[in-house]
């Protein structure tokens, strides 16, 4: 499956869902947004589960090209979060 081939997605969050638009920005700041809360679930217009998280970290994505493109966005703001919340940084 091809995330490119939708022009948005649902993400499902603990207290519900939102629409948001087919990008690597819109999905990394949901993911870190929600995710600090909670799993998140992301679905195609159709509810198809294209992504899954574990909080802020992803488990599961049926499109391993849009990860690769997904983590160059993802991973500074996951950084960023941990740094903010305390954690110790990753080697």
């Amino acid at each position: 499956m091809k995330i490119a081939d939708n022009p948005f997605y649902i993400g499902i969050f603990k207290t519900g869902e939102i629409k948001m638009k087919n990008t690597a920005e819109a999905l990394s700041s949901f993911i870190c947004l929600a995710g600090e809360h909670c799993d998140l679930r992301i679905l195609d217009p159709n509810g198809f589960e294209v992504l899954n998280t574990f909080g802020i970290w992803i488990d599961k994505c049926a499109d391993k090209e849009f990860l690769t493109e997904l983590k160059t966005v993802l991973i500074p703001k996951q950084k960023a979060l941990a740094k903010e919340l305390g954690f110790p940084e990753c080697p």
